[in-house]
């Protein structure tokens, strides 16, 4: 009963994981449905790129500075950077309409 906490954990994190890169893999086929290949592989390097530039980074900040807080909030800093860049390309699409009239499936309008 001691591991219960891990094995929550595990089963959340591993579960929005999955949720999330099904979604991408989803989303570059919809952008690129005549080379989604390419697009999901670009994906996933630049994905792969930000996990080892984020783990060194935070290995090197917390070395310094003794301990996480510092590379936590730097990480949850970025997160919601993303978000609001995200939020605001929804509210402000692009003004020579590029991607005017592409099919946003089930995404919410904003």
């Amino acid at each position: 009963m001691e591991c219960f906490g891990g094995y929550l954990g595990s089963i959340l994190f591993g579960g929005t994981f999955m949720g999330i890169t099904t979604l991408g893999t989803m989303l570059g086929r919809k952008l690129r449905p005549q080379d989604s290949s390419k697009a999901i592989g670009l994906m996933t390097g630049i994905f792969g790129i930000g996990q080892i530039v984020g783990a060194a980074g935070t290995g090197l900040l917390a070395s310094h500075l003794g301990g996480f807080g510092v590379p936590t909030l730097a990480a949850s800093g970025v997160i919601f950077i993303g978000a609001a860049i995200l939020l605001i390309g929804r509210i402000f699409p692009p003004a020579n309409g590029r991607n005017a009239n592409r099919d946003t499936g089930n995404w919410p309008n904003l």
